[in-house]
């Protein structure tokens, strides 16, 4: 489980960056990775009241709590902010007050940076899938982007960090 993402933190640790080319353009490309020193999940749960999916919390003890990927260094446009576990609280609040549903069916764990929407577990079902929550649309509208934080990570990597399921589904084949 997240290899792909920690071979990339292991080329970026702590604060790189990398060129990658696009449409023939070069582009500068941001990495901040955040130290791993973490309390219990039990810990956790009872500080923040909220229910963190088991795959976030291990990534958080094996990866990072909390990273910057794929941040567009010379625009600041682009990348996805992965909040770390003392942010997830204020930043459920802010989106509520923004568009997310006051219910706690949706836990915000990333943001797109340069955009109003937002990464989520969405935790209706029994076994939480990872959506793109949208200001423009009902939760019951949105994409379906993988259906698990590890399966996101590899797919966003892949695709050098664009939002891949944005491209008429050709590379929205959820593993």
């Amino acid at each position: 489980m997240f290899e792909l993402i920690i071979d990339l933190k292991n080329k970026t640790y702590p604060n790189k960056s990398i060129f990658l080319f696009d449409e023939g353009e070069e582009w500068e490309i941001g990495f901040c990775w955040k130290p791993c020193k973490l309390r219990s999940l039990a810990d956790y749960k009872s500080l923040l009241n909220i229910d963190i999916p088991e795959e976030l919390f291990i990534f958080y003890e094996t990866v990072s709590n909390g990273a910057t990927l794929f941040y567009d260094v010379k625009y600041g446009q682009w990348g996805f902010k992965l909040y770390n576990l003392e942010e997830l609280l204020d930043q459920q609040d802010k989106w509520k007050k923004s568009f997310l549903p006051k219910n706690d069916n949706y836990l915000v764990f990333c943001e797109l940076i340069g955009d109003n929407t937002a990464i989520a577990f969405d935790m209706t079902d029994s076994t939480p899938k990872i959506v793109e929550a949208t200001w423009y649309d009902q939760p019951e509208q949105w994409t379906t982007i993988a259906h698990s934080l590890d399966v996101w990570l590899n797919r966003l990597i892949k695709n050098n960090g664009n939002k891949y399921w944005e491209s008429g589904g050709t590379n929205l084949c959820i593993l």
